[in-house]
């Protein structure tokens, strides 16, 4: 009776495969783990430049509507000068958050008369201006240019 024995030993069968799957894994979850970093810090700055345009656009606006309120105070027309002037006091950065005060300017565009009757008596109707704003951000690449039209009867 011959009787063969199979002798199996559990290590001498093995080759590694394991570890080969292991090591894949991890670089798979590593290659993820970077997307994902790369991808957050690019919503970051999406964010942040997003922040910094809201901001030159509220600084614009803030110098246009001053322009506006400016005008509706005025009882008689104003002598304007065509360059841009300074939101607030001149060198003072009133607004917070921005690089630069906003800077607003005025032209009167037009008369608008109430009649087309041709005769000698004064014309009544209103004035039509342009107000132009530029404001600032956080940064110096953030700028809005904003431009309104007013229309204001002195008459």
């Amino acid at each position: 009776m011959n009787v063969e024995h199979n002798t199996f030993t559990p290590f001498s069968q093995q080759r590694g495969a394991t570890l080969v799957v292991a090591m894949i894994m991890l670089v798979l979850i590593s290659i993820i783990g970077f997307s994902a970093m790369q991808t957050t810090t690019m919503q970051e700055r999406m964010v942040g430049n997003l922040k910094d345009r809201e901001i030159s656009f509220q600084a614009a606006e803030a110098a246009l509507r001053a322009k506006e309120k400016w005008l509706s105070e005025q009882r008689t027309l104003p002598e304007l000068e065509d360059t841009f002037s300074e939101y607030g006091n001149t060198g003072v950065t009133e607004l917070k958050a921005v690089s630069a005060d906003p800077e607003a300017r005025m032209e009167e565009k037009s008369f608008l008369p109430d009649s087309l009757d041709i005769g000698h008596e004064m014309k009544t109707g209103v004035d039509i201006y342009k107000i132009e704003a530029l404001g600032q951000g956080q940064s110096e690449y953030a700028r809005t240019r904003l431009e309104s039209i007013y229309a204001r009867r002195f008459n």
